[in-house]
């Protein structure tokens, strides 16, 4: 409802000023970066957008949209609508990409980001407004049944630095990230050129934490710190070990393969994979929490954020397990 109300407050604006815009000047501005994008709801609007003088652009992740998985369908909508789409962006240049409305992002990694950013003119002022979704949301007909996070973001800020990721996953550019420990929200991208990785932060939570770690996340697989070279599991129980309240709550059928009934499960399209995260935790006495979205086969518990300690608490959350 939040994204949905989102767009229609764009569409209200764009539909109360009748000016044409030359190329480049455009105040009025789609811009989304998801993995997935399934919901007609959403599907409709954009297409509505790009009909009524609102610049739309889409990145998805090749994968999605390639005749293999014939139940996403937002290409063949797209096209229907008169845009240009684009199933992969493989052996194209940087113009032809430029060129479409909807490019499916085919590199070496997962294009996983679930990002929109949005841009208005306001009707009543005539000031521009700017608004970031973000977070573990996808786009999809599902999603809204999953158990899900999705953050919006007014910081502009935090937005330039999203609308510039969108424009270098369509160059294929790697990220220069920044962090700023004065201001209260940051932002890191994956890949990065330079700067802070994500899950160099991680690491450095984990071990300035003497208070409590809650990780919600859908899929915990056991990554390495690259500086110490330590697991994941080896870090949250060294945190427990001197004291600090550590629980984790996951997805039962992404880390077990397993439903409520012990049977396998396919996720997705595919059988899910058993993770020992969970069980090595649990061995060493850290609560693992792993529930089970009984809205259909394939909703999950698939928020992704992690809270560390009571007294300065900060989090970490957004599209990355």
């Amino acid at each position: 409802k939040a994204e949905l109300a989102a767009l229609d407050t764009l569409l209200a604006a764009r539909r109360a000023d009748e000016t044409v815009y030359p190329d480049g000047e455009n105040p009025y501005r789609i811009d989304y970066a998801v993995y997935n994008l399934r919901s007609k709801a959403v599907i409709k609007r954009l297409i509505e957008a790009a009909g009524s003088g609102v610049d739309v652009r889409v990145l998805v992740e090749a994968d999605q949209i390639s005749p293999e998985r014939p139940w996403n369908t937002v290409d063949e909508q797209f096209e229907e609508a008169g845009l240009q789409g684009m199933r992969t962006d493989k052996n194209t240049s940087l113009a032809e990409r430029e060129a479409a409305t909807l490019v499916g992002i085919d590199s070496n990694h997962l294009m996983h980001l679930k990002a929109r950013v949005l841009n208005w003119k306001n009707p009543e002022t005539g000031q521009p407004e700017q608004l970031v979704l973000s977070g573990s949301m996808n786009p999809g007909d599902g999603a809204a049944r999953n158990d899900e996070n999705l953050n919006a973001i007014r910081d502009p800020r935090i937005a330039k630095l999203y609308e510039e990721k969108v424009d270098a996953v369509l160059a294929h550019r790697r990220t220069d990230n920044v962090w700023n420990p004065d201001q209260a929200i940051n932002v890191l991208f994956t890949p990065a050129k330079s700067g802070p990785r994500p899950i160099e932060k991680l690491f450095e939570w984990i071990d300035q934490e003497q208070e409590q770690i809650l990780i919600n996340v859908f899929d915990m697989k056991d990554v390495i710190d690259p500086a110490s070279k330590k697991k994941l599991t080896e870090k949250l129980i060294e945190a427990k070990d001197r004291g600090v309240d550590v629980v984790v709550v996951t997805d039962r059928k992404k880390s077990d393969g397993r439903d409520a009934q012990g049977n396998r499960v396919e996720m997705y399209g595919h059988f899910a994979s058993n993770s020992w995260v969970d069980e090595d935790l649990e061995r060493a006495g850290v609560p693992v929490y792993e529930f089970q979205n009984e809205s259909g086969q394939y909703n999950a518990v698939h928020g992704k954020a992690a809270i560390f300690g009571r007294s300065q608490t900060k989090v970490l959350t957004g599209a990355g397990n």
